[in-house]
């Protein structure tokens, strides 16, 4: 292998990003320039991060009057006269740039700490090196950056370091580290895959790891090549490869006792439909299951009189037993779905919590 210097950028380089289809590559200086390359490190264009204008995409005004006299809907006129404060970047924030491309490698978006109002603002560049648009001052507005993300998840008790879909765009990659807190004494850096179906988020994983010491991550990434492979390196030279692959959460069927159940995992929620009595899609569900921590496995039991029962095993390597039959009281952690409100209602006997095991 031979080391050959094609150029050098005297500010250094703060981030770089290649483009999908491996023809354009995309450096970000520590002179706030962006500099757009060939695959051959051929400059095409240099720009400059931050720009005054907002983009080809820039509303047109059409002449509504002044803005004292417009209407304001439920906000009221004192809405013409709110003075809005410029959102200043989080007291973690790298305030390095970050940067990330569309799937089809047509635009790309830069994230990046305003030097004027300390707030980061996110601007979409078209592949010709075009400013289509700029964001507006958003409170909470942090350095991990992908296209299309909106997660149901409390996001304010983590730091997000990187989001990352895989080469499919199927599965998004979430990499995440707990916040120093009272409540925390063991902080933790955690992986989360998610999905979306019916326009609802799953977590389908949560991988934890430590914070510190060989097991703290410091690199992530899917492989290009196989879509559900991913790559993880702690610090002390540890590799991890996982191998994802779909599969159906459900009961035999096999004889007349058997509910025909369909188990959907989602975050520290199991969604289970059963078909004998009743076909409603995800996220709509005839009962789920509330766990503790995240789930990330469900299998139904293999004996033929028992297959309407479950194991649940959760982010914190606990297995929690549901069995159908008689309970002697209400179980907290089980609750009806589209069966129970107040629409139709069917006679149903759910399962309940047998047993924990650690």
């Amino acid at each position: 292998c031979v080391l050959e210097c094609v150029g050098s950028v005297a500010s250094g380089i703060s981030v770089m990003s290649w483009s999908p289809d491996q023809e354009l590559v995309l450096l970000a200086t520590g002179q706030q320039t962006l500099i757009m390359m060939t695959k051959d490190f051929e400059p095409i264009m240099e720009q400059q991060i931050h720009q005054d204008d907002f983009g080809e995409s820039k509303f047109i005004t059409v002449g509504w009057g002044r803005k004292e006299t417009q209407f304001h809907g439920s906000e009221g006129r004192q809405a013409a006269f709110q003075v809005h404060m410029h959102e200043s970047a989080l007291p973690w924030d790298d305030h390095r740039p970050q940067i990330t491309w569309r799937g089809d490698g047509q635009f790309f978006a830069v994230s990046v700490v305003c030097p004027e109002t300390g707030a980061r603002k996110v601007r979409v560049w078209s592949r010709e090196f075009a400013l289509q648009s700029t964001s507006e001052p958003v409170a909470g507005l942090g350095p991990a950056l992908n296209y299309f993300f909106s997660l149901d998840c409390k996001l304010l008790s983590y730091l997000v370091n990187d989001l990352l879909w895989n080469a499919d765009s199927a599965v998004l990659a979430v990499w995440l580290e707990d916040l120093q807190t009272e409540e925390k004494s063991t902080l933790k850096s955690y992986v989360q895959l998610w999905t979306v179906g019916n326009y609802h988020w799953y977590l389908k994983q949560s991988l934890p790891f430590s914070s510190c010491g060989k097991s703290k991550i410091v690199s992530l990434m899917w492989d290009p090549v196989a879509p559900y492979r991913l790559h993880v390196l702690c610090q002390g030279w540890h590799y991890l490869c996982y191998d994802w692959h779909w599969t159906t959460d459900r009961s035999s069927g096999d004889n007349l006792s058997d509910m025909a159940n369909v188990a959907v995992v989602d975050g520290n929620r199991v969604l289970v439909t059963v078909f004998r009595q009743s076909v409603v899609p995800p996220p709509m569900c005839t009962y789920r299951l509330l766990l503790p921590h995240p789930v990330n496995q469900v299998m139904f039991s293999a004996h033929p009189t028992e297959s309407n029962n479950l194991a649940v095993l959760d982010a914190s390597n606990q297995i929690s037993v549901y069995k159908c039959g008689d309970s002697p009281s209400v179980d907290p952690t089980v609750k009806l779905g589209a069966v129970g409100g107040n629409g139709f209602k069917i006679s149903l006997r759910t399962p309940h919590l047998e047993k924990r095991y650690k």
